[in-house]
Formats: structure tokens, sequence, C-alpha cells
């Protein structure tokens, strides 16, 4: 009877050191490759989401630049949006959600110059294709973005040429 109980404990034995190492293993790769996965997906939608901004800043500086009219971007940082409008008829063209995830989080456009009401978010371009501000000054800017891992990248418009691009530091 004694050798009967011995022999079932056997039987039902546990897991060996070996197999929990190797699961053990295994599940911190998934676990990693998971993380990294996500990370990379993040990164993605954010230059993703920064190359799109660009994109249609330069479509509204070529509007401009062509004469149709006076066309600009209004961004919308509590919201995630920005906006490209004909300025003459004060309607909006195109609205553009950002990426869930991507926040637009400031800008330093300012068209009406105002300094008692703070930026205003607003980029011009006049028909040389310059930015410019309300009272006819010269004047780029720059946006911010961030992802869900707290990666920034900035867009930058030059205040004399109106060059766009992205940085990774703010200008």
């Amino acid at each position: 009877m004694g050798s009967g109980l011995k022999k079932s404990a056997v039987a039902c034995g546990g897991f060996s050191l070996f197999e929990l190492i190797l699961v053990l293993f295994i599940t911190v790769m998934f676990s990693g490759i998971a993380l990294a996965s996500s990370n990379l997906a993040n990164r993605h939608k954010l230059n993703l989401a920064a190359n799109l901004i660009c994109s249609d800043i330069r479509r509204i500086q070529q509007q401009n630049l062509d004469n149709n009219g006076t066309y600009a971007v209004l961004f919308d940082c509590y919201n995630d949006v920005y906006y490209l409008k004909k300025c003459e008829i004060g309607a909006v063209c195109k609205k553009v959600v950002l990426p869930a995830g991507i926040d637009l989080t400031a800008t330093n456009f300012d068209f009406d110059n105002n300094p008692g009401n703070g930026y205003d978010n607003e980029l011009r371009f006049n028909s040389k294709g310059e930015p410019f501000r309300k009272n006819g000054i010269l004047c780029g800017g720059h946006l911010g973005l961030k992802n869900k891992n707290g990666k920034y990248l900035y867009v930058i418009v030059a205040s004399v040429t109106g060059q766009v691009r992205i940085g990774t530091a703010p200008p």
C-alpha cells in the first residue's frame, strides 16, 4: 500500500525546473515583442501625423502662391484637429482629426499678433508663399505633436522662406 501511494505521487508530479524556466522565458520574450511593436506603432502614428500636417501646410502655401484666394490652417489643440479654410468666405475646406493617441500639444502661430489674447493658432501665407501676420510681419512658427509614449515631433515653418520641416527638438 505504501508503494501505491508513492507511485501515484510520481505520476502526478509537477513541472521540472527546466520547464518552468522555459515557459517564463517564452512569456518574457512575447511580452517584449508586444511592447516593442506597440512602441513602433505609436512612433509610426506620430510620424504619419507630422507628415500629414506638413503636406497640408504645403498645400495651403501652394494655393496662396497660385492666387486662388487666401487660405489658412487653423489648429485646435484642445480637440487635436486642424482645419484648412478659405479666408474670404470663412469656409472650412477640410477638417483633419489626428489619429488616436496623437496630441497636438501647442502652436505658436499668431496671425492676429495680439499679445492680449495669446496665440490664435492660425497660419497664413501671402501670395509669395511666406508666412505672415495680420500686420504684414513675416513670421513662421511651429507646432508640437506627442504620442502615447511621450515622444515629440515638431512641425516647423521658417519665418522668411516658409520652408516646412519636421524636427525632433523645438526650434
